[in-house]
């Protein structure tokens, strides 16, 4: 079984705003990078991977460096 850690609404564009506490706790600053992953067999998950700015690229197809 595992925790949600937070529950957030979806705009209707299609954003979502992830709540200070959060980032605070897990020391992300604003203005990185967040790196959208697959969830391998599992159609509705995906993994973000938080990047400070300074520490990550994105080419024009949309890959990182990592």
């Amino acid at each position: 079984m595992t925790m949600n850690i937070a529950k957030v609404k979806m705009d209707e564009k299609g954003r979502i705003t992830l709540p200070g506490q959060f980032l605070r706790a897990n020391n992300i600053d604003t203005g990185g990078w967040v790196i959208i992953k697959p969830v391998y067999n599992d159609n509705s998950s995906c993994k973000l991977k938080f990047r400070p700015s300074k520490n990550c690229t994105i080419n024009k197809k949309g890959d990182s460096n990592e």
